[in-house]
């Protein structure tokens, strides 16, 4: 009775391919080079391509955001000679020698 009155439904097409990547992913002889490939990608795209345009862009709003601070300096007219230069180029212009 149960046989014919229970309808099992189907397995979804997502879940057959998530059960397969499962097994490739932990699969007990390739799952640790997978994954450290996996790690090594997401470490070389962090460092090398997209962490140098990511440095390029937080230097170059540095610049501007230290230039903005010297205009203003200047023109407020506490901003001068050398010791102002050194400081916000991030000399140490305290020397005791």
């Amino acid at each position: 009775l149960c046989s014919e009155t229970v309808v099992r439904p189907r397995e979804s097409i997502h879940k057959i391919r998530s059960l397969r990547i499962d097994n490739i992913l932990a699969n007990r002889y390739i799952g640790i080079p997978v994954f450290l490939l996996i790690m090594l990608s997401i470490f070389w795209l962090t460092f090398g391509v997209i962490g140098n345009f990511l440095s390029d862009l937080l230097a170059g709003g540095i610049q501007i955001l230290t230039d903005i601070i010297r205009n203003t300096l200047e023109a407020a007219g506490t901003f001068s000679g050398v010791i102002g230069r050194q400081w916000i180029h991030g000399k140490s212009c305290l020397y005791y020698g």
